[in-house]
């Protein structure tokens, strides 16, 4: 029988080997989303492994945590590879997220008080403030965040999940075919328009607010699908 002290260190191996494992998990998927890990790039688990300073174990569980993502896909006995993003992953993550927000927005402007409305202003000013900086990566982390936020004030827990799923392929996809093409010009007119979103949702109005959203979305989408046309072959 196990004496105390000794369940005591196999708890705590455990709980490390967990936070280990969440650590490596993270990082590949940070990896992939910011475009380090590029669509077609092959998971090596020994390459991963030894520049991460780890063994081959948190790297095999992670990759395949990345495969129920979508994030990553394994062919038996040839590797692991990070998944293409096509106009069809495009288009349908975009089209879900905003109908998602939509729904969101809705529960949300029940419960929209000033502390909540400060939080999105703030986001907002961020990315005006990063526009004037030309720091792009700002920018679209306050954007991340401002739209993060919205689906977190539906409280609904559901919701929130279905978002979650669904959101690394609208990030990859800004990052792989949005960020690199942003201009100075782009970079101000992205963040006025959640400067007009804003003013819709603080409006308190249902319809204006949704509207907003939904046009918002299919904007994005527009501006992805278009970069990814013109990456294809006439």
């Amino acid at each position: 029988m196990l004496d105390h002290k000794l369940k005591r260190e196999l708890v705590l191996t455990r709980t490390e080997r967990r936070s280990l494992n969440e650590t490596v998990y993270a990082k590949l998927k940070e990896a992939v989303i910011g475009g380090k890990l590029r669509p077609g790039d092959k998971l090596v688990e020994w390459e991963l492994a030894s520049s991460l300073g780890v063994s081959r174990s948190p790297i095999r569980e992670a990759i395949y945590r990345l495969e129920h993502e979508g994030l990553a896909l394994v062919k038996p006995r040839v590797g692991a590879f990070v998944t293409e993003i096509t106009a069809h992953d495009v288009e349908e993550s975009y089209d879900i997220c905003g109908a998602l927000e939509v729904l969101a927005v809705r529960l949300a402007l029940k419960r929209l008080d000033s502390e909540r409305s400060a939080l999105l202003q703030q986001y907002v000013e961020q990315m005006v403030a990063s526009a004037r900086g030309d720091d792009k990566e700002g920018e679209l982390e306050a954007d991340s965040c401002f739209h993060s936020a919205l689906i977190e004030f539906s409280d609904r827990r559901l919701l929130k999940m279905a978002f979650q799923v669904v959101l690394p392929t609208v990030q990859r996809s800004r990052t792989l075919h949005y960020l690199s093409f942003l201009s100075s010009s782009d970079q101000h007119d992205f963040a006025k328009e959640h400067v007009r979103l804003l003013e819709a949702i603080n409006t308190g109005d249902e319809s204006k607010a949704t509207e907003a959203v939904t046009l918002h979305w299919k904007t994005m989408k527009q501006r992805i699908m278009q970069r990814l046309a013109s990456k294809l072959p006439s």
